[in-house]
């Protein structure tokens, strides 16, 4: 029995903004209109200024996704399938290309945008096209983007491109607090034991902002446990005091003692 998890990660901090277990045998967008649109609306009403970006890959190409991010003045940067109308345009462009430089294998990169509507579209959207030709290749390769931005091509390709830092989320969910485990034949019990694993990483991420130390803090959860966690120490017991000592030759007693003092300061601060 497998399960389809859907994440929503805030691209900048890491955070996990929202997730839920679906059934394993649905498609990727399956569900996502009702999964983003309460927290657009939270966003918006509290942080109405703020710009937002949904950012996703060809799984989430849905007309009802782009309407949604449209109704609430939201922007995207969303990959999109490719099917014959737009390998058409790209192969135009790389026409034109081939005929203007010949045949090389040297690297290059280029970008054209059209104004584009899909059958299952309501209205034209912009759509960035990008051919990569790989050192020492001969044929280039093809990515499509439909977007809100206006930013020129290549810098919407690079906001695109950066959405591999979610697989980075993902794979320090999995690896450090095991997204993926699953105790149970009930779809329910998994779900909650999810939203724990979820809550779980977002406070190791809270702390990794506000009390680990510059050097260590983009360590893995993995790595974490091993040095400042798990690590051999004494506690002395007297009268007054509980005294926690580190063995002398430990390789991150400095690390352990600055986050400690962190988590000090931070404390005063709340007080």
């Amino acid at each position: 029995m497998g399960f389809h998890p859907l994440f929503l990660f805030d691209g900048l901090t890491g955070d996990c903004i929202k997730a839920v277990l679906r059934s394993g045998n649905v498609y990727t967008s399956n569900g996502v209109i009702e999964f983003l649109e309460p927290v657009l609306i939270h966003f918006k009403e509290r942080y109405p200024h703020c710009p937002i970006i949904i950012r996703g890959d060809s799984g989430f190409a849905s007309p009802g996704l782009y309407e949604l991010c449209e109704k609430y003045d939201v922007h995207f940067v969303i990959r999109l399938k490719a099917n014959a109308k737009l390998i058409g345009f790209a192969q135009e462009l790389e026409a034109q290309v081939t005929k203007n430089l010949g045949i090389t294998v040297e690297p290059c990169v280029f970008f054209k945008e059209i104004n584009y509507q899909a059958a299952s579209w309501q209205i034209k959207r912009r759509v960035i096209i990008k051919l990569e030709k790989p050192a020492g290749e001969l044929l280039f390769t093809y990515t499509l983007i439909v977007t809100s931005l206006s930013a020129n091509a290549k810098n919407v390709v690079k906001t695109y491109q950066n959405r591999g830092t979610m697989e980075n989320f993902i794979k320090e969910g999995k690896n450090g607090f095991a997204f993926d485990w699953l105790s149970s034949h009930s779809q329910k019990t998994n779900a909650i034991r999810l939203q724990m694993a979820v809550l779980a990483y977002n406070f190791h991420n809270w702390f990794r902002r506000m009390c680990l130390p510059n050097k260590v803090r983009n360590q893995t959860m993995e790595t974490i446990r091993s040095q400042l966690i798990k690590i051999a120490g004494k506690v002395i017991r007297s009268a007054r005091y509980i005294t926690f000592k580190l063995c002398s030759s430990c390789l991150y007693k400095d690390v352990f003692w600055q986050t400690l003092r962190n988590i000090q300061n931070l404390r005063v601060k709340i007080e």
